[in-house]
């Protein structure tokens, strides 16, 4: 799993794509999803930062810096985190280059 929304997951199938799975299609083998994301949860909330967002916006994106990794959330309705993961500093500076 290489994140999650409210109602799917995005996973790696072995193909450099990644696609998303509705969560009412998978099956849970481990409860710690913490082991991919990295400890995501341990991020005090004040280390969190609001990304700009173009006003009305359906989502909050926030990210926090640690070290090499820059973990982020996506927040919906009354705070609820909808998606969250990780991106390394060496993967963000290469997707800068890139014109999405």
């Amino acid at each position: 799993m290489l994140s999650e929304r409210k109602d799917a997951y995005r996973v790696n199938v072995g193909d450099p794509s990644a696609h998303y799975v509705s969560k009412q299609d998978c099956e849970i083998v481990g409860t710690d999803s913490r082991t991919y994301f990295g400890d995501v949860d341990s991020v005090p909330d004040d280390e969190w930062i609001d990304a700009e967002m173009e006003d009305g916006a359906d989502y909050l994106l926030q990210y926090a810096v640690q070290g090499e990794t820059i973990y982020y959330r996506l927040l919906g309705d009354n705070d609820d985190v909808v998606e969250h993961g990780m991106i390394s500093k060496t993967v963000l500076a290469l997707l800068e280059e890139i014109s999405l």
